[in-house]
């Protein structure tokens, strides 16, 4: 439930920022917004893809 929380709100920081960037009110740190906003949502996607395949392994019959 916190991973998709978290992905979700990376998702948003990246979608204000492109809105942002789209209206032309260029923040100074919005590169650096929309980076961070990328990250957290890769780590999030990849700890629940990890969290899959711990979980397949455990389980080889299902």
């Amino acid at each position: 439930m916190k991973l998709t929380v978290l992905l979700l709100s990376g998702a948003g920081v990246i979608a204000t920022a492109v809105s942002n960037l789209a209206d032309g009110t260029v923040v100074p740190g919005a590169f650096t917004t929309v980076l961070t906003g990328v990250l957290s949502a890769a780590f999030a996607f990849s700890v629940i893809l990890a969290v899959r395949r711990a979980r397949r392994r455990n389980h080889p019959g299902r």
